[in-house]
């Protein structure tokens, strides 16, 4: 299930192509407009049917493995009220999203352990029950706890979103990238942010860093790359700006990978990008895990595999 103007997925299409496998790309967004959908279910248990349209035929019992990838939203047709339009793609996602996630195949990864494995918190926790570092954290409205939080802590400290960090107004869309708070200006800092609002997250930054670490796991493959900064601004959040990195191939200690392996099994899942910091000393820290993560353009800079591993993880249903 892939969003069709997806380039990373494509790799991944290019690649099980390259092997001979049959590939249907099918996006959630183009139902029902493009495609139908008819599944029936017998006495034994086995759903039959499939996915019909001009550019999609799917047998649903032909189906060895599924890639979620991104898909987009259902959409239905025009002409509904506000009220039918939701029912009518909750019922969309409850019925053919539903469809495909009881069929008895590989899933890298499965759409509801994606959901699992995206709350914050959880990976935290679940990252140090596998023997990995995670930074000191707080999760809190209230300014008085933060307050005691920084200076528990007496150095700097990190604001980071929990979500995908995107605010829309009107037609623009800006991203929220994470804030490096000096104890000295945190009072000012709370005044301002309003933090009684909703839930905030804050970690003890990590200023002996020597490099970011972007780990693309594919099943018990695991790709590392260093991301190193030439700014200030993204030495605290190298998403802000890609132009000013410098990336390089890199190998982890075994017992990180060891930790990332055993994650990624505690979680149920083929598939994970995961963030952590590589200190000075050689010490890491995992930072956090995305379920469905971007990798594509780290083959742009570094020379990766991992379209090919997840063709692998797809077809010969190696270990997860």
């Amino acid at each position: 299930m892939i969003n069709e103007d997806d380039t990373t997925a494509d790799m991944v299409i290019q690649a099980l192509v390259g092997r001979g496998a049959v590939v249907a790309q099918v996006d959630p967004g183009d139902f029902p407009q493009r495609w139908t959908v008819t599944g029936r279910i017998d006495s034994a248990g086995i759903w039959r049917g499939g996915l019909v349209g001009t550019d999609v035929a799917v047998d649903l019992e032909k189906v060895t493995a599924i890639y979620y990838r991104r898909p987009s939203r259902y959409r239905v047709a025009g002409g509904l009220s506000s009220a039918d339009r939701r029912f009518a793609e909750a019922e969309a996602h409850h019925g053919v999203g539903g469809l495909l996630s009881c069929l008895p195949c590989r899933w890298v990864s499965h759409p509801g352990r994606i959901a699992d494995a995206s709350a914050k918190p959880g990976q935290l926790r679940l990252a140090a029950a596998c023997g990995l570092r995670i930074p000191e954290t707080l999760i809190s409205s209230s300014p008085e706890q933060v307050r005691g939080f920084v200076a528990a802590l007496g150095g700097p400290v990190v604001y980071k979103p929990m979500s995908p960090g995107a605010l829309r107004d009107s037609d623009a869309q800006r991203a929220v990238y994470a804030t490096l708070l000096d104890p000295a200006m945190v009072d000012e800092w709370l005044d301002a942010a309003a933090i009684g609002v909703t839930a905030n997250q804050f970690q003890r930054y990590i200023a002996d860093k020597e490099a970011d670490l972007r780990v693309t796991a594919v099943g018990e493959r695991l790709f590392s790359v260093a991301i190193r900064a030439r700014t200030q601004a993204t030495r605290v959040d190298w998403r802000c700006d890609y132009g000013n990195l410098d990336y390089e191939a890199v190998e982890l200690p075994e017992n990180v990978a060891a930790g990332l392996r055993a994650y990624l099994k505690a979680a149920d899942l083929g598939f994970a990008a995961f963030d952590l910091v590589r200190t000075t000393a050689g010490e890491h820290y995992f930072l956090e895990a995305n379920a469905n993560g971007e990798w594509g353009w780290l083959t742009d800079v570094v020379d990766l595999p991992i379209a090919e591993a997840l063709a692998d993880l797809l077809l010969d249903g190696g270990p997860l």
